[in-house]
């Protein structure tokens, strides 16, 4: 399918919007279970994976913990664009620029960072109970549509 990698860079960009550790450890490690490496970079080692894992867990934990900044704020937002911007350049299709899958990827991570921070601040209002538990949900996609989108590869 044409721009399949521009579809895949923007999809993964927006997971890393919500977690930025937590998509590129999905990505990782499901690459590396289905023994495929990343398109267009090696795999990581397993240590290297295993780090960002842990990482990834503490995200999970740490973004439900009420003294975490926003992840709006400059630092986190950085970290959210760049980590979409990898992404987005890791599966690009063979021959191609990684440029545009990048830009893609970083745009994408910006986008649902302020959607997820104002859809998750308007939960919290409402009810801080509701609020905790779109947290989770937001684990849960970050895990399942990043190993789905991880799982397929680009064609080219």
């Amino acid at each position: 399918m044409e721009h399949e990698s521009y579809w895949k860079a923007a999809g993964l960009g927006a997971l890393a919007g919500v977690r930025s550790v937590g998509a590129p450890a999905v990505v990782a490690n499901t690459r590396a279970r289905r023994d495929q490496g990343l398109i267009t970079a090696p795999s990581l080692p397993p240590a290297w994976r295993g780090l960002l894992s842990l990482l990834a867990a503490g995200e999970l934990v740490g973004d439900k913990l009420p003294f975490t900044p926003a992840r709006t704020k400059p630092v986190s937002l950085l970290a959210r664009v760049g980590s979409g911007a990898l992404l987005g350049s890791l599966f690009a299709r063979k021959g191609e620029a990684k440029v545009g899958p990048a830009l893609f990827g970083a745009a994408a991570a910006l986008a649902a960072t302020f959607a997820s921070f104002g859809l998750r601040r308007l939960a919290i209002e409402r009810s801080k109970t509701f609020g905790y538990a779109l947290g989770f949900i937001e684990d849960a996609l970050v895990l399942g549509a990043g190993a789905r989108l991880a799982g397929s590869t680009p064609r080219g």
